[in-house]
């Protein structure tokens, strides 16, 4: 089973968001997210609903669903000659937060070779960190990402799972220097927030 380390993901278009109004697209989503890279075909997807979640759908309810998250790319499919039917599997969405276009463009265009050489390094150091302090506690290695091939994902050949593993901990790690009181002192610093704030964490 694969894990599941970012419980929401954003939804920026009103098209979106109606498909996301049914309870069922987001079950499905679920059970795609679980099955891992190889996916699971659309009687599978069925089934899991009716069996796991208590949920009667008809084979064409569920099909419509997934033709719609294909099409907003929340999942892609692929043809399994060995079964003869087409898979669906989830595909990551990594943008937590929906930047505007414009200024995004200005801070890679203007920081990219900085972000490179500063901080590439110290974001691999905190996965490897990482990865070994998890592999090192029984209680925690249950969290490792699967390796290997078998965790691959058939159309871009490498592990989303993964993907969605190491983007947490970027995460967790801006989130904890953002709450800190060194971000509030570089406020501080820099006339963004009064001096008081200076000593609050």
């Amino acid at each position: 089973m694969t894990n599941k380390y970012i419980l929401s993901h954003p939804v920026f278009s009103p098209h979106n968001a109606k498909i996301f109004s049914k309870e069922n697209t987001w079950k499905i989503l679920d059970i795609l997210q679980e099955a891992g890279s190889k996916g699971l075909t659309e009687k599978e997807i069925q089934e899991k609903l009716e069996s796991d979640e208590n949920i009667s759908i008809s084979r064409g309810s569920t099909y419509n669903i997934l033709d719609r998250l294909y099409e907003f790319e929340w999942i892609h499919r692929y043809y399994d000659t060995d079964v003869e039917a087409r898979r669906y599997c989830f595909e990551i969405e990594r943008d937590i937060v929906d930047i505007d276009k414009d200024f995004d463009k200005i801070i890679v265009e203007s920081q990219e070779k900085y972000i490179e050489k500063n901080l590439f390094p110290i974001f691999e150091s905190l996965f490897k960190k990482s990865l070994d302090d998890l592999m090192n506690n029984e209680d925690y290695k249950n969290w490792l990402p699967q390796d290997g091939e078998k965790a691959y994902c058939k159309r871009h050949r490498k592990s989303h799972e993964a993907e969605e593993f190491f983007g947490s901990i970027l995460e967790i790690a801006i989130s904890a220097y953002l709450d800190s009181k060194q971000f509030n002192q570089f406020l501080v610093k820099n006339m963004f927030a009064e001096e008081r704030l200076k000593s609050r964490k």
